[in-house]
């Protein structure tokens, strides 16, 4: 809590800084949740909360809705007011794919840092679509936007619903409802962008392995892939056996018994940042 309120007054000022403190202490201290909403109310329009800050530079203005308040507090704490995927250390990419895009938060920290760059989206969810674009249009940030699941092979599945940044294709745990979506392989995103630097960036809720083992079953130069690892402790190994048949390097960042950000590098990119894992086996 302590922590996260330190960041928040750092990077917002204002009635900003006061609706993300609140938000906070909504969810961190009970007792303060009903004053804590009935304040976020007042403070609301339309079912949303208006939110000023800074990323890389620029000025950004989003909405927290208070349908999804604790998804979407939890994504800007992130990637608002925090820098989870550890941008400033990674070469400027011409293609980046926002793989569980969400309601676009890594996107516009992404343009503010690297403003020339084409930008795919991908994100299956009609009401974060719907805020998605909202947020895009605010900002004035172009972004290219497909209403799609990355996964391991082309066609049609079943996505489970939650909370808003926590929907997958796993029907095990509980669910609000379901969709049909339609699903892309990363390879087919990034056809015709071979000889750019690109970076993708993966959330997408226990997907990762699958989408990993597709696009790397073929040489891939130039490019980085970040993200989060879901069921870190077990799976992270499966990701080093990913790896280590294409010969990329690793880093893992942020870990904890669920998961952890990670950030995976093509050989041949060149100033990869210190602490990188060398794959047993290379």
């Amino acid at each position: 809590m302590f922590t996260q309120a330190r960041q928040i007054i750092r990077r917002t000022s204002g009635l900003s800084r006061l609706k993300l403190l609140m938000a906070t202490a909504s969810f961190s201290r009970p007792w303060l949740a009903g004053p804590c909403s009935l304040f976020l109310r007042l403070l609301s329009r339309d079912g949303k909360l208006s939110i000023q800050y800074r990323t890389n530079g620029l000025p950004r203005r989003i909405f927290l809705r208070l349908a999804h308040l604790q998804s979407d507090l939890c994504s800007a704490l992130e990637l608002a007011v925090g820098d989870c995927y550890s941008l400033s250390g990674l070469k400027e990419p011409a293609f980046i794919v926002d793989g569980g895009g969400n309601t676009g938060l890594f996107t516009l920290a992404a343009l503010a840092r690297w403003p020339r760059a084409h930008v795919v989206i991908c994100e299956p969810v009609p009401d974060n679509l719907a805020i998605l674009k909202e947020h895009l249009a605010i900002n004035g940030a172009q972004a290219e936007l497909l209403p799609v699941c990355l996964g391991g092979a082309e066609g049609r599945a079943q996505f489970y619903c939650r909370e808003a940044n926590q929907g997958s294709f796993d029907a095990d745990l509980p669910y609000r409802s379901v969709i049909e979506v339609r699903v892309q392989t990363l390879s087919e995103i990034c056809r015709g962008h071979e000889d750019e630097e690109i970076l993708v960036k993966l959330d997408i809720e226990g997907a990762e392995i699958e989408v990993l083992e597709e696009f790397l079953s073929q040489p891939r130069p130039r490019t980085t892939i970040i993200g989060e690892l879901h069921r870190h402790q077990s799976q992270k190994s499966t990701v080093c056996e990913i790896l280590k048949h294409s010969g990329w390097r690793a880093r893992f960042l942020h870990e904890d018994g669920e998961t952890s950000q990670f950030q995976l590098f093509s050989t041949d990119m060149a100033g990869q940042p210190a602490g990188l894992t060398s794959i047993p086996g290379l």
